[in-house]
């Protein structure tokens, strides 16, 4: 996990190859401010964050849900998640001071955080663009609709039954 005065714990990283000369502070990798604070590693519905610095890729949940096998034992881990976890950032005490954004520099998807699974269970192409942002779309038609199935399966909804029968 990375911490930035401004953005908090809510950062993820991408990549750019450039040779233009860019600022940039000198920092440990091990290095942390949060002293004795392990809020984040209760709050891991997995325990994936077992110590400072130490994450389990292979038990969190946001990495199940970009496609990776996910232990049968821990799917009801899972609850109706579809696409990412991040109890970590949500109880993080340095983010406690940031803000929602009221505006952004390009146009928000109209779609839905909460998409129903059942339709997503056996969905189409143009059902899938349609109801999934495109950054999630990244993960993939597959693992969503594997993620959905698990959610249907966690949720326990007799209403399912049909739909999961027709997938498999």
């Amino acid at each position: 996990m990375i911490l930035t005065e401004k953005l908090g714990s809510w950062v993820m990283f991408e990549t750019l190859v450039t040779d233009a000369p860019l600022d940039y502070e000198d920092h440990s990798v091990n290095a942390s401010d949060c002293g004795k604070c392990d809020i984040c590693f209760k709050a891991c519905p997995t325990q994936a964050i077992y110590a400072s610095f130490k994450v389990n890729r292979r038990m969190c949940i946001t990495n199940w849900l970009w496609g990776t096998f996910i232990p049968p034992e821990l799917r009801e881990k899972q609850e109706n998640r579809l696409f990412g976890c991040g109890e970590c950032l949500k109880v993080c005490p340095k983010n406690k001071h940031l803000k929602p954004r009221i505006e952004y520099p390009v146009a928000l998807e109209e779609v839905s955080d909460s998409p129903e699974l059942i339709p997503l269970a056996n969905t189409d192409r143009e059902y899938f663009r349609k109801t999934i942002s495109s950054f999630a779309r990244w993960a993939g038609m597959d693992a969503i609709r594997g993620n959905a199935i698990v959610a249907l399966g966690n949720i326990a909804d007799p209403v399912a039954i049909s739909a999961l029968e027709e997938t498999l």
